[in-house]
């Protein structure tokens, strides 16, 4: 496969294309998802409905491991046969899922008790979202328009059911309950689509698991990090009455200065309602990447690999047309 040909470079701009097209059409069912959420429950339920996403997304890379782009490492050079790295995947699930959901339970617990309850719900995701990591399979054979169908349909879906079921009256809860059902009926489609390039089995792989985990830590490091650096604003405004009340006997802490009435549910309900609209532009370079990804792990050519590298840089930085 070399950069010259001229497949490769129609392949990525109809991939990038349809994934740009499909993730607008997600976004715009997101915002719609995100209005219909906070007027059903309200400021200080959409808040309370943060906290616990943000609880579920900080142990979600546990579950799945960040081993996608690996997988596509490892296939594209020939390392790890597709058959087996699939197997792999579904044997990491299985062991990696429960924990992570158990582990949740006692996090919630530690951090507010009263959100068990809303986590043992909302974490039943991990065994769905960790099966959802086969999309890696569908990334390794290139098939992004196809991974890019099952995430837009996980979001269309969840948008139908949660219009559906918020307007004959529903909590937090059913929320959950509709974002799992969402994923479910995606999975159907997905599982299709994998089984074209795979069987789908569960085998007994733990040393090619073990090899992928010992690879993805510093990917599952860095998720963390980010997801803290972008979540811990929402744990703050959360537990700002206990905060003012540590800083209070901090020597020369400004007592008549300080806010001493706030609503935390209300302030998160309030930030992650907005932080919605300043998610949105990182997609356009993700999405990019993304969508060369495969190609570059498929040139093998030192030269080949380091210009087609370099030419995604400067698009990326806005100074070169393909």
């Amino acid at each position: 496969m070399k950069l010259s040909d001229r497949p490769i470079l129609k392949k990525f701009v109809s991939d990038f294309s349809f994934s740009l097209l499909l993730k607008i059409i997600s976004m715009g069912a997101g915002l719609l998802v995100t209005r219909m959420l906070a007027r059903r429950l309200g400021v200080d339920g959409y808040g309370t409905y943060s906290i616990a996403c943000a609880l579920i997304m900080l142990l979600q890379v546990f579950v799945q491991f960040n081993v996608r782009g690996i997988v596509v490492r490892e296939v594209q050079t020939g390392r790890l046969p597709i058959q087996k790295a699939a197997e792999t995947l579904l044997y990491l699930i299985c062991f990696t899922a429960p924990l992570a959901y158990l582990a949740l339970l006692g996090a919630g617990y530690l951090f507010q008790p009263g959100l068990v309850g809303l986590l043992a719900v909302g974490g039943l995701s991990y065994f769905l979202h960790g099966q959802r990591s086969l999309n890696a399979i569908l990334h390794a054979r290139g098939r992004i328009k196809t991974e890019s169908f099952v995430n837009c349909l996980v979001v269309i879906f969840n948008c139908v059911l949660l219009f559906f079921f918020l307007r004959r009256g529903g909590n937090i809860s059913t929320v959950f309950i509709c974002g799992l059902a969402a994923v479910g009926l995606a999975l159907i489609y997905q599982n299709y689509a994998v089984s074209r390039e795979v069987t789908i089995r569960v085998g007994n792989h733990p040393r090619p698991a073990l090899n992928l985990i010992g690879q993805s830590w510093p990917l599952v490091f860095s998720a963390l990090v980010q997801l803290i650096h972008s979540r811990a604003d929402l744990f703050m405004l959360e537990k700002f009455p206990l905060i003012v009340e540590l800083a209070r006997h901090l020597p020369f802490f400004p007592a008549n200065g300080a806010v001493t009435v706030i609503d935390p549910a209300h302030q998160v309900g309030i930030y992650a309602g907005a932080y919605r609209f300043f998610e949105m532009p990182i997609f356009i370079p993700t999405y990019i990447l993304a969508t060369g990804y495969p190609i570059l792990a498929g040139l093998t050519v030192r030269r080949e690999f380091t210009d087609f590298g370099k030419k995604l840089l400067l698009l990326l930085a806005g100074r070169r047309r393909w």
